[in-house]
């Protein structure tokens, strides 16, 4: 006996029924809540100042040592190589401002 329309709309509407969206959800919003605003404000804030440091040395290939594990440093790196940023970092102190050339946004989307 072939099944009826309705019968088939139900069984496509209990395979969509069984995804969960709460999780995809949170997602989104934890996305939204994340990334909104995070150009703002355009100081430097708290330990930016060391690693947007290390970060401009990684760029323009100066020799460096630092005690801590270098991976944090490299993925600012890579954010900041990856928008073009060619590591001419003038800031040097925690409220400095940060010059337009510096994309702030990229460099603090990698925590």
């Amino acid at each position: 006996m072939p099944a009826t329309r309705s019968s088939q709309l139900s069984s496509i509407m209990a395979c969509y029924s069984s995804v969960d969206l709460h999780p995809i959800l949170l997602t989104c919003l934890s996305m939204l809540t994340r990334f909104w605003r995070l150009d703002e404000p355009r100081y430097v804030v708290f330990d930016e100042v060391y690693y947007s440091m290390f970060s401009s040395y990684y760029l323009t290939h100066k020799f460096f040592f630092d005690q801590n594990p270098p991976l944090m440093k490299l993925l600012m790196a890579a954010a900041g190589f990856a928008v073009g940023y060619d590591g001419q970092n003038t800031v040097s102190r925690i409220g400095d401002e940060y010059p337009e050339t510096v994309p702030v946004f990229y460099l603090r989307f990698i925590p």
